[in-house]
């Protein structure tokens, strides 16, 4: 009988400890992650995503997320119970993640921990489910400690111009360079290296020559936005080069096409200047023609070229918006206006203002759209002209004057009612004191 006894018990323990087991296999899983930025600057926002997910369909929930007051604060979350607490359900099978989101703020430096706490998880089918939970570490620091973190490497590892060799060879200390090249080199290609990849690059790559000097800029920008230098100075042989002289200074006339920007309505066109095809553009609207002229330290720029006269003037184009305007020297200054200089995108140009403390000035030029000749108004804080109703100023200056004389008028005639009054006054007296 006791071994029957104990056999039964034997089978009762095995086929419970099977259900346990069973019912530990079958169990659902689930997770909750926390996700965030890596790192985040004092005084700044942080977004937190918390995510709870599992493979099959969710029923109910119960989570805290928990968080270092001492560096972060809640500012906002869609949370259930106090922005903290998540106490939640789904209405309907088939439901398998919830998201929520949290942000806070980044109070002082340091390394802010964000985790999940208290964690209950059932299933659709009431069911507790197993959970994995994760947590996020952020690493909060200052801007001037972010800053501080950057590298200040700005030096080229590397520098050279294919085909060709540098003088001296290349230092990455050695800041300046020189080379000499045939007339027949129209471009060269400049490989540079960064020694910290962390560093930015500009300058480097297809470069386009003209005759004579060519300064090249290769230029080195550390993460910390500490710049260094690099100069070329690449002289190309310039045979016969025809030089000019503008407003007493030397120039060269600019022989390749390929160095001339081409300004908005022009077409490309040559000139002959001393028995040379030289490049040149034309705008048949307003019949200008430009060449190239290039000062001694390389620089160009376009100048109208008049072949009647043999002479040159600076091509000074301003463009706002759809209006361009070809600045030109005022004949007929309205009344009123007094001339000055000022910066125009830039460019030092001759304007006129109406008082001093007038943030518009007028400016006279072509319309290189239409051809047309006109006093534009320059608002020089949004930086955008309209064409200048003249008559209007003259009119207001006739009416100003009109007025100033009544003025004068009446002031005379006050002038001498008074004068005539004292003289009366005085008689008066006179005659009293003889009485």
């Amino acid at each position: 009988m006791r071994k029957n006894i104990k056999k039964a018990l034997f089978v009762l323990t095995l086929l419970f400890s099977l259900a346990l087991f069973n019912n530990k296999v079958s169990a659902s899983n689930s997770t909750i992650s926390v996700k965030s930025n890596n790192t985040a600057i004092v005084g700044n926002n942080i977004t937190v995503t918390v995510t709870l997910s599992s493979s099959s369909s969710l029923g109910s929930w119960d989570f805290t997320v928990g968080y270092d007051t001492s560096l972060l604060r809640l500012v906002s979350s869609n949370m259930e119970s106090n922005g903290q607490r998540s106490v939640g359900y789904v209405t309907k099978n088939g439901q398998t993640s919830k998201t929520y989101t949290l942000v806070f703020k980044a109070l002082k430096s340091g390394n802010a921990k964000i985790y999940v706490y208290g964690e209950t998880v059932y299933g659709y089918d009431e069911k507790l489910m197993s959970v994995t939970t994760s947590s996020k570490t952020v690493s909060i620091k200052t801007q001037a400690e972010i800053e501080a973190s950057y590298s200040k490497n700005n030096y080229l590892s590397s520098l050279e111009i294919e085909g060709y060799e540098l003088s001296p060879q290349f230092n990455k200390d050695t800041l300046e360079y020189s080379m000499s090249l045939d007339s027949s080199v129209e471009s060269v290609n400049i490989k540079a290296k960064l020694e910290d990849s962390k560093a930015s690059l500009s300058g480097d790559g297809q470069i386009s020559l003209i005759e004579g000097n060519n300064r090249v800029e290769v230029v080195v920008t550390a993460q910390n936005g500490n710049v260094r230098t690099y100069v070329i100075n690449i002289n190309v042989e310039e045979k016969n080069p025809i030089n000019v002289n503008v407003d007493g200074e030397e120039y060269t006339i600019v022989k390749r096409k390929n160095a001339l920007q081409i300004p908005e309505n022009y077409i490309e066109t040559t000139v002959t200047l001393k028995g040379e095809e030289i490049p040149a553009l034309y705008n048949e609207i307003i019949n200008y023609t430009l060449v190239g002229l290039k000062d001694k330290n390389g620089n160009i720029k376009l100048y109208i070229y008049d072949s009647d006269n043999e002479n040159y003037t600076l091509y000074q184009e301003l463009s706002f918006n759809s209006n361009k305007l070809f600045l030109l020297d005022a004949e007929d200054i309205p009344k009123g206006l007094e001339k000055t200089k000022i910066k125009i995108n830039e460019e030092d140009v001759t304007a006129y203002k109406i008082d001093d403390d007038s943030i518009y000035y007028i400016i006279y030029g072509m319309n290189l759209n239409t051809g047309n000749k006109d006093f534009y108004m320059y608002d020089s804080i949004e930086h955008t002209i309209q064409r200048y109703n003249t008559s209007m100023l003259n009119k207001l200056t006739k009416e100003k004057d009109r007025y100033l004389s009544i003025v004068l008028v009446l002031s005379f005639v006050c002038f001498l009612t008074m004068l005539f009054l004292l003289i009366e006054v005085n008689r008066d007296s006179k005659r009293k004191n003889e009485d």
